[in-house]
């Protein structure tokens, strides 16, 4: 029960710091920053994306 609580607090914890510490750096930063991280997000996404269905053909492939 001890390690589950850790492991919520924890998680809790460091969404907590890292929402802060975006909302305190987004103002300081381009407007242009922002369109370029979600454009790379999405890039990075759509490779997951690719590289899952990828994986499900492959195996489907396979047997």
């Amino acid at each position: 029960m001890t390690v589950i609580a850790g492991v919520v607090f924890g998680s809790i914890l460091w969404w907590m710091v890292l929402s802060g510490g975006v909302a305190l750096v987004r103002h300081r930063l381009p407007p242009a920053f922002a369109i370029w991280t979600s454009r790379v997000s999405a890039i990075i996404l759509i490779g997951f994306g690719i590289w899952a269905i990828g994986s499900v053909l492959l195996a489907w492939s396979v047997q």
